[in-house]
């Protein structure tokens, strides 16, 4: 069977190429090493707190974010989005207590620097250069370097800084931060329930052949899927590996670009076992996790929900879940469940990032081969579905 269209990856930039496919009746397979669809959309169950969740990956959806809102409005979940309780705030973590954000301020370096931003740039600047220049160097050490770090869940002092926060324009009839009543991966399940759309898990793809009318596409298991057109919506240094044999040029270019992996921990307590006050979560300067990012946005009677986002290696799992109960303030046998979560795997962009895309989009237009992904203008929900309408347009055209 030859499809029209193949797509590697099921995350939200592979199912959001799906979707769009879908829309417009293209057959369509995607294919995806891991045993469940979503990538960094992963909403956490726990099997002894019936209906209970958490979010281990990406944990908020924005009314900025109108492509993702296009597919929302084409599913008819505009009924199901659930707004998130205002009101509460981040948190600093300083030696064991939590503070306002604004205890890590300095507002006289702030007041010297600030009037700098009308005439500052970010092109060709990194987060560091640009924000210690317009904020200070020890705001930047003390509150916003730790910040940006929990925004990418990674540090982020080389990342471009025109990619952080770009503007995007608002749908004002829509909440500002709104999920769902089971999560955000509700949303990926729905994309992939469409009928129509095949999709299959657990399928390894470890190389990618030009054909005459199209593309093959090899498993590790040796199995062969043909089709008109491909998508890779994996992490580059995956898609460089499946493109070594046949296109070293995009292949070299593609391998590049870094990545940062994080290891998400999701816990769950009794409303009455913690004495944390209600937060949308916590910025920890000089700790070994980059944020905590708290369910409490939704009320529920009984439970509590974290998830903490630890860089991949630096401390050993026993440690992490024994600082987690720490700051929660809960011994041992009191922690009602804990879940690790598969290791999220983040581009850790460089400040030369555009440059190096331009040049990937000109050698991938040759090709044939769609390539979309969080690698491209940025890690959030939206930004890779910026890229996905973009390289739509583009193969499509």
């Amino acid at each position: 069977m030859t499809y029209d269209l193949l797509i590697v990856g099921a995350g939200i930039s592979g199912l959001g190429l799906a979707h769009l496919s879908n829309k417009h009746n293209i057959h369509t397979l995607v294919l995806d090493a891991a045993p469940q669809i979503g990538g960094c959309i992963a909403t956490h169950t726990f099997p002894d707190i019936p209906g209970f969740w958490v979010e281990a990956g990406a944990h908020t959806c924005y009314n900025s974010y109108g492509n993702l809102l296009k597919i929302i409005n084409d599913l008819n979940m505009q009924t199901h989005i659930t707004t998130k309780k205002s009101g509460l705030s981040f948190k600093l973590l300083r030696k064991d207590n939590l503070y306002s954000v604004l205890a890590g301020l300095h507002p006289v370096e702030l007041a010297l620097n600030l009037p700098r931003i009308f005439w500052a740039t970010k092109t060709g600047r990194n987060v560091k250069e640009y924000y210690s220049y317009i904020l200070g160097t020890k705001n930047y050490q003390d509150l916003f370097g730790p910040a940006f770090n929990a925004v990418l869940c990674q540090p982020a002092d080389e990342f471009p800084a025109e990619l952080l926060f770009r503007r995007k324009p608002k749908q004002k009839d829509i909440p500002r931060s709104f999920t769902f009543p089971s999560g955000i991966s509700s949303l990926t399940k729905a994309i992939a329930n469409q009928p129509h759309l095949e999709i299959i898990t657990k399928a390894t793809v470890t190389k990618i052949k030009r054909i005459a009318k199209g593309f093959q596409v090899i498993t590790y298991d040796n199995k062969v899927f043909t089709a008109k057109q491909l998508a890779l919506a994996v992490h580059p240094d995956q898609a460089a590996l499946m493109l070594a044999d046949t296109y070293a040029e995009l292949a070299g270019l593609l391998a590049e670009i870094a990545m940062a992996e994080i290891t998400s921990i999701s816990v769950a307590t009794f409303h009455k076992d913690t004495t944390l006050p209600p937060l949308a979560g916590i910025i920890a300067p000089y700790e070994p996790f980059y944020s905590a990012v708290s369910r409490d946005y939704l009320d529920d009677p009984s439970y509590r929900g974290f998830t903490f986002h630890f860089p991949t290696g630096q401390i050993d799992p026993s440690r992490q879940i024994g600082r987690i109960r720490e700051i929660l303030g809960i011994p041992k046998e009191q922690l009602l469940a804990t879940a690790y979560t598969h290791k999220h795997r983040l581009p850790a962009l460089q400040t030369n990032h555009i440059e190096r895309m331009a040049r990937i989009d000109q050698v991938s237009a040759t090709t044939g081969i769609a390539l979309v992904g969080n690698y491209f203008w940025g890690v959030s929900i939206e930004d890779c579905l910026i890229r996905v309408a973009k390289e739509w347009e583009r193969i499509h055209q």
